[in-house]
């Protein structure tokens, strides 16, 4: 019983990441984000609805949307030193 209920689950999953797949067919900006490293079919329909839906997005500036996916530094400073570090989101 418990094989069967395992089977049905990868189905169920493997019938979801079908339809994510021909969601993404319709914007041509998520198959551009899946060149990006690391990034899969969903994660670049989040990263399109937070980066490229301007209504939808979360980011009221590119260097914020830059940083959130690891293309910019981040910076932090204390006590009037600046320091550099470089985000690495996995």
């Amino acid at each position: 019983m418990a094989w069967n209920q395992y089977i049905s689950i990868v189905n169920s999953i493997n019938a979801y990441d079908d339809c994510l797949v021909q969601a993404m067919e319709a914007y041509p900006e998520c198959k551009k984000l899946l060149k990006l490293e690391g990034v899969g079919t969903l994660n670049a329909i989040n990263l399109y609805v937070a980066l490229g839906c301007a209504e939808l997005g979360v980011f009221e500036k590119g260097k914020n949307a830059s940083a959130c996916i690891g293309l910019t530094p981040m910076q932090y400073s204390s006590g009037g030193k600046l320091g550099l570090v470089l985000s690495v989101n996995m």
